[in-house]
């Protein structure tokens, strides 16, 4: 993130900076301030209900993983979380080697980045991109399937063979 808002920051500021942003994430998320989509639980429900085993592989720290596991509930709806940190922030396309360790394929992934579709591809597995996520313009491109709502993933989902 700091490489693409500030490049020119130097290595000890943006460690700090990361910290402090990274900590006060986590601070408002137990505050109950944070939000997911308008719409994301019911989706969450309907593809656990359709028998979908749901995994989160996602770049972010320990800390931030914890906090919107118990803030959310999330096991309501995951099987697992693999947050980037506890792999020493390995990219997502080795940390999915962890997932087939514990998770039997076929895979569909659903997701918001490049590196997203990078792990889809290094599994020769199908991709939903989401544009409604933080990726930028042309991310996405090669995607299975493109999503402009969360609402939309049971649908889309349903419509892709794995």
């Amino acid at each position: 993130m700091w490489n693409s808002f500030l490049p020119e920051l130097p290595e000890q500021v943006r460690d700090e900076a990361s910290c402090r942003v990274g900590n006060a994430m986590a601070e408002q998320i137990r505050a109950r301030r944070a939000v997911w989509y308008p719409g994301a639980e019911e989706t969450l429900d309907q593809l656990k209900a359709d028998g979908y085993t749901m995994v989160v592989v996602s770049n972010c720290k320990i800390v931030y993983h914890e906090a919107n596991w118990r803030a959310f509930s999330m096991e309501r709806w995951f099987a697992a979380f693999f947050d980037c940190e506890s792999f020493e922030f390995a990219p997502k396309t080795e940390i999915i080697r962890e997932v087939q360790k514990r998770f039997d394929a076929p895979y569909l992934f659903i997701g918001d980045r490049r590196g997203d579709l990078e792990c889809a591809l290094a599994w020769n597995s199908p991709f939903i991109g989401c544009r409604y996520g933080f990726g930028r313009d042309g991310e996405l491109e090669g995607s299975d399937a493109i999503a402009d709502s969360v609402r939309e993933l049971p649908w889309l989902v349903s419509r892709i063979s794995v």
